[in-house]
């Protein structure tokens, strides 16, 4: 039921994802807003030294900072450095790459030998607008490097910026971060796949059919088996009679409601 349109579901919000991605944009506007009365009021008491995405949790917080918290684990997701002089966006740790938003870089583990955590500033020439290849060559694999050297870099000396991921305008919103959240169930397996007859634009298909709305979700019901024919209702062991209640002649399945049944056939 909570499953996009498209991917064979009924497109019902899930609430649970839903609530963080709310609780996500208030994480979003304490980065962007550092001088709203809201923003000046948590770092004064919970990061007044450091920043909102390096903070913790603290000994007994409220509760409204911890649905903040919360909230910030599916925005850390979707954040990502704009790269500009390289002098704030962590190499390894800041979603800096897009192809690894997801998944962490592939790098050679010499590069943490001396400690810290490098900065990109490391691996570019400042204000030239290029990667330095050889610096990338001896810490990362091949794809990694490519997927690197993809990104473009300013010709001026600009700062690093924070920027949303999953949006053209790079905006944050509260749609594409629930959608980023759902996804992240998907690759965790917790999403149900769509039946194996029906790809994504088979069911775009089926939602932009032009017939009323009733018939659509009908549709939506036959291909997912949701109907209480005959068939399904003896695989749920509930007792009822193994005939059609329309003609009383075969057992009620999808095909003999919709094709089969003589009433059917007639109407």
């Amino acid at each position: 039921m909570c499953r996009s349109k498209h991917d064979g579901g009924m497109g019902f919000r899930q609430f649970e994802h839903f609530n963080q991605a709310l609780l996500a944009k208030i994480g979003w506007r304490i980065l962007n807003e550092p001088q709203s009365l809201l923003a000046q009021v948590y770092k004064g008491k919970y990061f007044p030294e450091g920043s909102f995405l390096s903070t913790t949790a603290r000994s007994r917080p409220s509760w409204g900072w911890q649905s903040i918290i919360y909230g910030r684990q599916l925005l850390e997701m979707g954040l990502r450095w704009q790269v500009g002089n390289g002098q704030s966006a962590s190499l390894l740790h800041s979603n800096g790459i897009p192809r690894y938003l997801l998944d962490p870089p592939c790098y050679n583990p010499l590069i943490l030998r001396d400690g810290g955590d490098p900065l990109v500033a490391e691996v570019i020439f400042a204000g030239k607008g290029r990667w330095s290849d050889d610096k990338l060559g001896q810490w990362f694999d091949p794809p990694t490097c490519s997927a690197i050297k993809a990104i473009p870099l300013p010709r001026q000396n600009v700062t690093d910026k924070l920027i949303w991921h999953n949006t053209a305008d790079r905006v944050f919103s509260v749609k594409s971060a629930y959608h980023l959240d759902v996804e992240l169930d998907r690759r965790r397996g917790e999403w149900r796949s769509s039946p194996s007859w029906m790809d994504k634009p088979s069911w775009i298909r089926v939602w932009k059919a032009k017939i009323p709305p009733k018939l659509k979700v009908v549709v939506w019901k036959i291909l997912n088996r949701a109907l209480p024919t005959t068939e399904e209702l003896i695989e749920k062991k509930v007792p009822v009679l193994p005939r059609c209640p329309v003609c009383w002649d075969k057992p009620k399945t999808m095909k003999h409601l919709f094709l089969y049944c003589p009433v059917a056939q007639a109407l």
